[in-house]
């Protein structure tokens, strides 16, 4: 049986994605969770270290407020949590 520690997303190309994303930002953590629209300021926290998931519907507001591109977000996030649906994606759906 895994330790509840052993399911979290640890380091996973969304968790270092963000991480970089984050630091290269020079923005606090709490700046980058009100301009997101959290809540709660360790929700930042929580999902760059991949003990919680990053709510689909946030990932607009997060990435205007890393000032990063909302599709990469998007689909390392579908990748991550969906991937039944990313592949279904991937396979019906060609990128331009």
């Amino acid at each position: 049986m895994k330790s509840k520690q052993e399911s979290y997303f640890k380091d996973t190309p969304l968790t270092r994605f963000l991480t970089k994303a984050i630091n290269e930002s020079h923005k606090s953590q709490v700046t980058i969770a009100e301009e997101a629209g959290f809540s709660s300021i360790n929700m930042i926290s929580m999902i760059k270290s991949g003990r919680t998931n990053l709510p689909i519907s946030r990932i607009d507001h997060l990435s205007e407020a890393l000032d990063i591109e909302p599709t990469q977000l998007f689909e390392l996030a579908l990748q991550q949590y969906f991937p039944e649906v990313w592949s279904l994606i991937t396979k019906y759906y060609t990128y331009k």
